[in-house]
């Protein structure tokens, strides 16, 4: 884990690389929770989190999505969706607002049965099932949510 300043120069100066869980429900509908940390804080989002160094994507995955839901991914419930950027005005640091953040983001499709009372609130509040008209049409939905339906993912241009 890097020291608090370490951290903060390396979200000043590089891409961070991320990845998103994207969990479809009942009816197409899509897992987000409302986010309790910077940057999107109070938006709702998909469950997802950062690589760290040194940390195989494998490694990576399972990780955050132990820590999303609590209980360990199984591979073949998920399939890549894209690469995107996430390129927020705002970092992760409440005493530093200058600073911004850029996520080179691993977008992944989990099919998962999930009860969302029961999910750790590490990272967001709540959280609920949308549908697409209601990812698109509410103000709380943060726009990269929002993109991985409305935008093609960099892969599909390389």
């Amino acid at each position: 884990m890097l020291a608090t300043q370490d951290f903060q120069n390396v979200v000043k100066n590089t891409p961070l690389i991320a990845i998103d869980f994207l969990v479809h429900g009942e009816g197409g509908r899509l897992l987000v929770g409302k986010r309790t940390n910077r940057p999107a804080l109070g938006f709702l989002m998909v469950p997802g989190g950062r690589v760290y160094k040194d940390e195989s994507l494998n490694m990576a995955m399972s990780r955050i999505f132990m820590d999303e839901f609590g209980f360990q991914l199984d591979y073949e419930d998920i399939s890549f969706l894209g690469i995107y950027d996430h390129i927020y005005d705002e970092g992760p640091f409440l005493y530093s607002p200058e600073i911004t953040s850029h996520y080179v983001v691993i977008a992944v499709n989990v099919k998962l049965k999930i009860d969302i009372d029961n999910l750790p609130k590490n990272q967001h509040s709540s959280y609920l099932f949308l549908s697409l008209d209601e990812i698109n049409e509410r103000d709380d939905v943060h726009m990269f949510t929002r993109q991985y339906f409305s935008q093609a993912p960099i892969n599909k241009f390389l």
